[in-house]
């Protein structure tokens, strides 16, 4: 069980920041333990290894000499649509995947566009998901987002927070698509 503590100090940014690298030490060392065989190596596949997070993943990765670790660049593997997540997995053929691919675009872009953020976020991590699993893939690790947990969480943040209300709207779009992931 992860807890998420923070000073009182904390912005959401660095909430965010938080969060996610708690999740993500998690996923490295799952990935790092995953290896245990000898000097045989996993096949990594990272979505959004290059962002804010996933680039530290993907440096962190390379440092526990990983054998293979793929980053699919949105512009050339478009995760929303089917297709391109079963490209990725053909072209990585992974061993496990850490899936932190995400459209945001701020409290504006979440407003205006709801649905949207709602629709492409579910899409890539579902799709990921069944199709990882149809390729018998070994371990997906879907990185979650603060965004997930209710509008009046109390602080510090506890896991099963998670499920006890309903996320900040402006965020709710993106929170619920990432939350939809933890089956």
């Amino acid at each position: 069980c992860t807890t998420l503590v923070c000073c009182a100090e904390c912005r959401v940014s660095r909430l965010c920041w938080c969060f996610f690298f708690f999740q993500a030490e998690d996923g490295i060392r799952d990935a790092q333990e995953s290896r245990g065989l000898g000097d045989v190596y996993k096949r990594q596949l990272v979505t959004g290894g290059s962002g804010f997070l996933g680039s530290v993943i993907v440096r962190q990765l390379h440092a526990l000499h990983a054998a293979a670790v793929f980053v699919p660049r949105s512009q050339d593997y478009d995760l929303r649509h089917l297709a391109n997540v079963q490209r990725a997995l053909a072209d990585s053929r992974p061993d496990i995947v850490i899936h932190l691919a995400a459209r945001v675009g701020g409290i504006g872009a979440n407003l205006e566009h709801p649905a949207e953020f709602f629709y492409d976020n579910l899409m890539m991590g579902a799709q990921l998901l069944h199709e990882a699993w149809r390729a018998g893939v070994e371990k997906l690790v879907a990185i979650g987002t603060v965004c997930a947990y209710p509008k009046f969480t109390p602080v510090p943040f506890h896991e099963d927070d998670l499920w006890s209300g309903y996320p900040e709207e402006t965020n709710a779009p993106y929170g619920l698509a990432k939350k939809m992931l933890l089956v």
